[in-house]
């Protein structure tokens, strides 16, 4: 970083990623992934938003201009680049074979991906060569889309034309047999005699 060009924006980029960062682990710890993600969403639109005010091929038009700007041009690609870093490590919880590619392209090992680094200014080194960069996500044509929702409507009909299988009758279980519990008015009890009485105790009264 170039401290003589230095501005308001990019030091608003060191503190949005700061603050970015206490947010998204809050919500992560309280299972709020949504929210989290939506966190990281909002890094990525803070990032487009910081490069399209710059406007770095403006001020690189023409060769009399770029060596005029060339300090601010550095400045805006290194912090663009450390943003896209700290990208990196926000999505690793939620797409880590992305965040890899973005290691591979920056030419930083994947222990950078580890979350203490996450809100550093420091992660892409200067002084080399990136990798050509890729698309990390494939673009889905409208012709694609219109395929697959052509085969889910017929899918659904094919399962309204097929008939319907029966339903199966629970088989009911037979009735509860009733046993006559009444005692007959006839029965009589056989007479005890008194020699094999129980004698009750006495009762002891407190």
């Amino acid at each position: 970083m170039h401290a003589s060009v230095k501005d308001a924006a990019d030091d608003a980029i060191f503190a949005m990623l700061q603050d970015a960062k206490l947010k998204i682990a809050e919500n992560l710890e309280n299972f709020r992934f949504r929210d989290a993600l939506a966190e990281v969403m909002n890094v990525a639109r803070e990032g487009n938003r910081y490069l399209q005010e710059k406007q770095p091929w403006i001020l690189a038009k023409t060769p009399e201009l770029q060596a005029a700007n060339q300090e601010k041009i550095d400045n805006c690609l290194h912090v663009c680049l450390q943003l896209t870093a700290n990208l990196a490590i926000f999505l690793n919880p939620f797409l880590p074979f992305t965040a890899q590619k973005i290691c591979h392209m920056l030419k930083v090992v994947d222990r950078m991906l580890d979350w203490e680094n996450a809100g550093s200014m420091k992660l892409v080194s200067v002084g080399y060569t990136l990798r050509a960069p890729e698309l990390l996500f494939k673009k889905v044509e409208d012709e694609q889309v219109a395929a697959q929702v052509e085969k889910l409507h017929a899918g659904l009909k094919r399962t309204d034309a097929a008939p319907a299988a029966p339903h199966r009758l629970l088989k009911q279980s037979p009735p509860r047999q009733k046993f006559n519990t009444t005692i007959s008015r006839s029965s009589t009890c056989a007479p005890v005699p008194s020699r094999t009485r129980r004698r009750c105790p006495k009762r002891i009264n407190c």
